[in-house]
């Protein structure tokens, strides 16, 4: 498996916690034993200075860098609007363009019900 590597500011966390600075990874190739390595069609790299809420999860063996914790993971902070980014096909229907102040509202209070 071949990622990229991100150096990400973080602004504020919903869930947990974070350092003010982390690395987040994303697979950008793969390769079965011993066979050449082959792009991820639906890679898609982040962009530098733009915003994101991004759901993530530490990764165990790196402690202080970050992947992909489910689809869809990422949603770009476009001006008042956030809109997700995923490979997943269906995400765009499920997951429509809304204001940024009430996506974020929406994933605070999802993030804050417990189980029962």
């Amino acid at each position: 498996m071949l990622a990229q590597e991100y150096g990400v500011s973080i602004e504020s966390t919903i869930k947990g916690g974070a350092a003010a600075h982390v690395i987040v990874t994303v697979a950008q190739k793969r390769a079965p034993r011993g066979q050449q390595f082959v792009n991820y069609d639906e890679f898609q790299s982040l962009v530098l200075g733009a915003r994101y809420a991004l759901f993530l999860r530490m990764l165990d063996w790196a402690p202080g860098v970050y992947s992909i914790a489910f689809e869809p993971s990422r949603f770009k902070l476009e001006g008042d609007r956030a809109v997700v980014q995923s490979p997943w096909n269906e995400a765009l229907t499920y997951f429509p363009a809304r204001p940024t102040a009430d996506f974020l509202q929406a994933v605070r209070a999802a993030a804050s019900v417990t189980a029962p």
